[in-house]
């Protein structure tokens, strides 16, 4: 704007970036930074043997989920998914 100001422009042209942004071989990109592949596996939740990886359970936790099974699903199932837990028609199976 001070650029513009100092050239006597009142109406500057907007910038606006590509809407969608692709690779040289014409693929869509998804997310433009690249994190590495194991934190982008361990973000989505998806885990190979060949990424060293160490769990810790906690039994407590897990004694907690298992207690409170039908709070746990139906958090799960509204908050997260953002579903009516009345459309599971499996419900008592799982």
């Amino acid at each position: 704007m001070v650029q513009a100001f100092m050239a006597d422009v009142i109406f500057p042209n907007k910038h606006e970036d590509e809407q969608y942004k692709y690779t040289d071989d014409s693929h869509l990109l998804i997310s433009e930074t690249y994190v590495g592949i194991s934190v982008e596996v361990f973000e989505s939740d998806v885990f190979r043997s060949d990424i060293p990886c160490r769990f810790k359970i906690v039994p407590e936790t897990v004694e907690y989920l298992i207690d409170n099974i039908d709070r746990t699903l139906q958090q799960s199932i509204e908050i997260e998914e953002k579903l009516s837990i009345d459309l599971i028609e499996n419900l008592f199976e799982i």
